[in-house]
Order: C-alpha cells, then structure tokens, then sequence
C-alpha cells in the first residue's frame, strides 16, 4: 500500500469515527426522549451516516495559495537605534512613586457583651467540654427546637452610625 492510499484509509477512518461518536450521541438522546427502541437505533443511523457524507466532502488538505517572491530590503534611518531600545539593570530599577497608604491601627478598645464585630486574626476560643455539654441540655430542654435569633437590622445600623460618628 502506497502513501497515498494509506492517508486515504486514515481519513476514511477519522470521518467514521467523528460520525460514529456524534450517532452514538444521538442514540443516547432518543433513548432519554422516547426511550429504547427502533427510534433510538434509526437516529443513530441516520445521523452516522450524514455525518460521514458530511465530512467526505469536505478536501482533507487545506488549499494552498501562491505566494510571491520577495526580496528583503534594508531601511536606512538614522533615528533607529537598537541600543536604546535595549533596558540595562539600571534603567529596568525604577524608584516607586510615593504611596499615601491608608494606615488601619485604630484599635477597638472594648466590645460590649452583644457586640457582633468580628476580630479578624484573633485565634478562636473554643468552647470546653462543660460549655458544649450545657449548650446541648439548654437545647433539649426546650424541646429541640431551633432558637431564632432576634433581628439586629436596627442594632446593626445603629453601631455603623456609632462608628461613623466616632471616625469623624
């Protein structure tokens, strides 16, 4: 078999293979649409085949377009000079500019009891084994079910005009 008809057969296999992969995914939705069936089995040969009367027709090489030769020409300028477009070590280290910066160090002296501010980076006190333990009795004393809590919309606008004020 020469190369010719070797490449042939590789298209003619590739073709199938597309057209088989898109038959297989018609086979499968007739089957979820109209469940199993002859449907399902005329879909997927109808569309096989055409897909791979499709993709026959479509040239396996690419066309080719001529191009015309050329001579390479060399341009005279005298305001072109490579060097300048080159960064040395000193020229690539830059000074940054002054930066106003916006400095958080405000520290929040105390929380109230029924404070709901986070504290970032602080690490996280777990509750001990008695705590938990109450926790769960206070729970199913109350007969298991959820406690909502109330709604803090207006504590919550109250505090960030309190800290609105304060930072003023």
């Amino acid at each position: 078999m020469d190369e010719g008809q070797r490449r042939h057969w590789i298209e003619i296999g590739v073709d199938a293979a597309a057209a088989a992969a898109l038959a297989a995914s018609l086979a499968l939705a007739a089957v979820k649409l109209a469940g199993s069936g002859p449907g399902a089995a005329l879909a997927a040969l109808a569309g096989f085949a055409a897909a791979f009367a499709g993709l026959r027709r479509v040239p396996p090489e690419p066309p080719t377009f001529a191009v015309s030769p050329f001579e390479p020409v060399t341009v005279q300028s005298e305001s072109f000079d490579p060097p300048e477009l080159l960064l040395t070590a000193d020229m690539a280290v830059q000074q940054p500019a002054e930066v106003d910066e916006l400095v958080l160090d405000d520290v929040l002296a105390s929380l109230s009891p029924d404070s709901r501010v986070v504290r970032l980076f602080q690490p996280v006190e777990l509750p001990t084994a008695g705590e938990l333990q109450a926790t769960i009795d206070r729970h199913l004393r109350a007969g298991g079910k959820l406690n909502t809590p109330p709604d803090a919309t207006h504590a919550l606008h109250d505090a960030l005009a309190e800290l609105r004020r304060s930072l003023r």
